[in-house]
């Protein structure tokens, strides 16, 4: 019997699968990130004042 295992890209791991805090998580989640590629165009900064309105203004189209 063959077994498969599947796994996602990392580009394609849920925000909220990630070893973050469930606040940090319920942030990124709530200002509309759903994958871990989504944050790719952030830069640690943008990240890190944490405030929805900040996240959201910098989320992918």
């Amino acid at each position: 019997v063959q077994q498969y295992t599947f796994r996602l890209k990392p580009m394609q791991r849920s925000v909220s699968s990630l070893s973050l805090s469930p606040s940090v998580k319920m942030k990124l989640v709530n200002a509309g990130f759903q994958f871990t590629a989504d944050l790719l165009h952030l830069k640690p900064l943008q990240l890190s004042k944490g405030n929805r309105h900040s996240l959201t203004k910098f989320r992918s189209k």
